[in-house]
């Protein structure tokens, strides 16, 4: 058995001096030896046992102890509707919700961030430990009507990524950083980054994750009023309105991503995510593994229902008395 008080202990052992010198108290004065005055001793003493909480130990449990921060890079931009993925089953957004989700998990115990890129880049969810939160976010994410759109600019996913990375690596540089960026890698920005650079500092590794095929697929248009319903019309190029737009994976970009920030490219436009991912991306980084803990049985209902026992035990003496003494009367 192990005692894991839910006060302090030194505040248990204060009540528990105030209990004794009111057993002493109770046991010098004749007149209050009486059994009320120690069934309601009694009730403070299991009062103490409930303040103690007892457990027994129960076997091990898997805890995940990591001091890793784990980032997903997003491209959220209209090229992303393209449903291509799976053999033209799934959109390339929907592959990597289903990405992010498979990902988190080969990474238990770590914190959790989201930058994305839609009609503006911004942190979709900030750091958190919360897997669940992670999913719910990541069901979230959705890319805007394409009357919307300002095209794609992987430079400022990945600046907007090292300014979150960087000012929360001032106050926490004990963490690892590791850094996940998913795109189909169509890029309709010739600005050029200084970030790679400067993420290589703080981010100790990662992955490139690219989506779409070289045959492209066509941009279905997105509501306006809904973002969450596709129109039954397509993307048309050259003026031509039965020509529809093909919007194609950019490998070479994303490979020279990959190759800039020092990571290895992955195509995931098809199939699961390999079971030893996790440890393919990490090679060679020292992270905090995950470690088996003591796991204890809970006997902290059978003394909260004494304690309860007892007090309407004290409860139904004190009202009957009360009952009879009206009858007397």
């Amino acid at each position: 058995m192990k005692l894991m008080p839910v006060i302090p202990l030194w505040l248990i052992v204060i009540i528990c001096v105030g209990i004794i010198a009111l057993f002493v108290w109770c046991i010098i004065g004749k007149k209050r030896r009486t059994i009320d005055n120690f069934r309601r001793i009694g009730i403070l003493l299991i009062m103490i046992l409930l303040l103690l909480r007892p457990v027994f130990h129960g076997g091990y449990s898997e805890a995940q102890l990591t001091n890793l921060n784990v980032y997903f890079l997003v491209d959220l931009t209209n090229s992303m509707v393209a449903k291509d993925c799976e053999n033209g089953e799934m959109r390339r957004f929907e592959k990597v919700k289903q990405d992010i989700k498979d990902v988190a998990r080969q990474f238990p115990g770590a914190q959790y961030a989201v930058v994305a890129q839609d009609i503006s880049t911004y942190v979709a969810m900030p750091l958190s430990t919360s897997l669940d939160s992670l999913n719910t976010y990541a069901d979230a994410l959705w890319p805007k009507s394409e009357s919307l759109s300002r095209g794609t600019s992987s430079a400022n996913l990945l600046e907007k990524a090292l300014e979150q990375i960087s000012d929360y690596d001032k106050e926490h540089p004990e963490r690892v950083n590791v850094l996940f960026f998913m795109s189909d890698g169509e890029d309709t920005s010739t600005s050029t980054s200084s970030s790679y650079a400067q993420l290589k500092k703080h981010v100790a590794t990662g992955a490139v994750l690219g989506y779409g095929t070289k045959d492209g697929a066509p941009l279905q248009k997105i509501s306006y009023l809904d973002p969450k319903e596709f129109y039954d019309s397509f993307i048309t190029e050259g003026g031509y309105l039965d020509k529809h737009h093909l919007s194609k994976i950019d490998e070479t970009n994303l490979n020279s991503i990959a190759s800039q920030l020092g990571f290895k490219y992955y195509n995931r436009t098809n199939g699961s995510l390999a079971e030893n991912f996790n440890t393919e991306v990490t090679n060679n980084v020292e992270i905090t593994g995950i470690q088996d803990v003591d796991a204890y049985f809970e006997i902290y209902w059978i003394v909260a229902l004494a304690f309860i026992t007892f007090l309407l035990w004290d409860l139904s003496v004190t009202l009957t008395r009360v009952l009879q003494e009206r009858e007397v009367k």
